[in-house]
């Protein structure tokens, strides 16, 4: 992530579960179609939510 500044946004999951952003950002994503990288997708205000894991998920 770049250009993240501290966010702390509480977000309710489906299961009623509450877990919390630590920051947001902005994250590239660099596309590989048919094995050429195509242009990169830029993503902002992305939150980086650090509790989330795969054990909240399941």
């Amino acid at each position: 992530m770049h250009n993240y500044v501290p966010k702390h946004v509480s977000i309710k999951l489906a299961d009623n579960n509450t877990v919390y952003s630590a920051e947001e950002g902005t994250v590239v994503f660099n596309p590989i179609v048919n094995e050429v990288q195509v242009r990169p997708v830029k993503f902002s205000r992305v939150l980086h939510v650090p509790d989330y894991s795969n054990q909240t998920r399941r």
